[in-house]
């Protein structure tokens, strides 16, 4: 087997036949299967992943998990599953656009042994109007990950100081399994801790320090936003969950590289102001106090708006009063 395609799905039954469709559409001369696994969806969306199963025996693995693992040991565990020389996967909510997108990173990593990790460019896809936005590389800030090829550890600082979206969709990426194997096997717990909120930043991190990463400049898929998600879960509390787990992952690999922390100051500002900002929304002292906590530990100076959120936050009149003129 060439390829494994992870799609994972949690109540996502008005996507996921979309995603399924889009991977099974692919024009690839290799060989490759789709490690489909649901977490215990409460929709209908097993039914209807049963139905694929049912209809592409020889091209698509169902996962029923009999608890709801998430994320990270779901995609994890589909990883070490999969039987594919080379992973690539599709969120249940995102769907591919480019039919050849297999076929043409297969062949870049066939030719070039020392790539770990192939991208490319991607359309966003507003779930809730429908339209399609232009390319991501419109945005300036991209650009150094654009390059037709990086050199191992090339872009391993500019992907940890990223201050918002990451640089490198792993939805449009294919890498190699025995790459990730090698990176997952030295330090497992970067992958499995579970207050490490995402999978897919380890996974582009670990792979941009010990091989090359190549970019194809092709739009393959779309990227939904405004929908519910992993990194948009719908509730202040929940996003503030999110988030504080994307810090700590970042805390805890510029420690274990021992970079400095100017070199991710912005990273920090933006992330802890933003989870500041959800903290206040949610009216709970204890969650304002503890997000005021990492702050201080991580030394970052909150920006304006924080701050004056603050002093409203150890008001209980005028707190209740800012929520309600703040707009939903």
């Amino acid at each position: 087997m060439k390829v494994s395609v992870i799609v994972l799905t949690y109540n996502q039954e008005q996507t996921i036949g979309r995603a399924l469709d889009s991977v099974l559409a692919q024009k690839c001369e290799y060989t490759y299967e789709i490690v489909l696994a649901d977490d215990c969806s409460t929709d209908s969306t097993p039914d209807i992943c049963r139905r694929y199963a049912e209809e592409y025996p020889d091209k698509i693995r169902y996962i029923a998990n009999s608890t709801n693992k998430g994320i990270l040991d779901n995609y994890f565990d589909c990883v070490l599953d999969a039987r594919g020389e080379y992973i690539a996967d599709c969120a249940g909510d995102d769907f591919r656009t480019d039919e050849r997108k297999l076929q043409k990173q297969v062949e870049l990593l066939e030719r070039n042994s020392e790539v770990v990790l192939v991208h490319t460019d991607w359309m966003y896809f507003d779930s809730q109007s429908g339209r399609m936005y232009a390319p991501s590389t419109t945005r300036e800030e991209l650009h150094v990950f654009r390059q037709p090829l990086s050199p191992a550890m090339s872009l391993f600082l500019p992907l940890l100081a990223q201050k918002r979206k990451l640089g490198i969709l792993l939805n449009t990426a294919i890498y190699r399994k025995s790459a990730f194997m090698t990176c997952y096997n030295s330090d497992t717990f970067l992958f499995r801790n579970k207050e490490f909120t995402c999978e897919d930043f380890q996974i582009i991190v670990e792979l941009s320090r010990i091989g090359s990463i190549a970019f194809l400049n092709d739009i393959t898929c779309c990227y939904s936003i405004n929908g519910r998600s992993i990194t948009n879960p719908g509730s202040h509390k929940a996003m503030l969950r999110q988030y504080c787990g994307v810090v700590k992952l970042h805390r805890y690999m510029q420690r274990k590289y021992y970079i400095p922390q100017r070199v991710i100051h912005d990273f920090y500002y933006h992330k802890l102001n933003f989870i500041f900002a959800q903290a206040f929304r949610t009216g709970d002292p204890e969650l304002v106090m503890s997000t005021i906590e990492m702050f201080k530990e991580l030394n970052i100076t909150p920006s304006l708006k924080s701050l004056l959120k603050r002093i409203l936050s150890s008001h209980a009149a005028l707190w209740r009063l800012s929520l309600k003129l703040l707009p939903k």
